[in-house]
């Protein structure tokens, strides 16, 4: 965590983002959008990164302190 993150969640409550999957059903994707990753989000990172980056300016817009990346990550064998 960041310098600056401790510090604001040390002064006050943070409001983060909200459900992703939810939120990008406004968007009326379709299959050809994920290109073969059907109902991976993340990889709208790389087919639909204007739909990604609206979403989090509309967080942002609305209030939201912290956006979480649209990345998806991995876990060793140990989790």
């Amino acid at each position: 965590m960041n310098k600056e993150l401790k510090k604001a969640v040390k002064e006050r409550i943070l409001i983060f983002d909200g459900a992703l999957g939810t939120y990008l059903g406004k968007f009326g994707l379709v299959h050809g959008d994920f290109k073969g990753h059907e109902g991976l989000n993340e990889y709208l990172s790389v087919s639909r990164p204007e739909v990604i980056k609206q979403t989090h300016s509309d967080y942002l817009a609305a209030g939201a302190d912290v956006v979480e990346t649209n990345t998806q990550y991995l876990l060793g064998e140990t989790g």
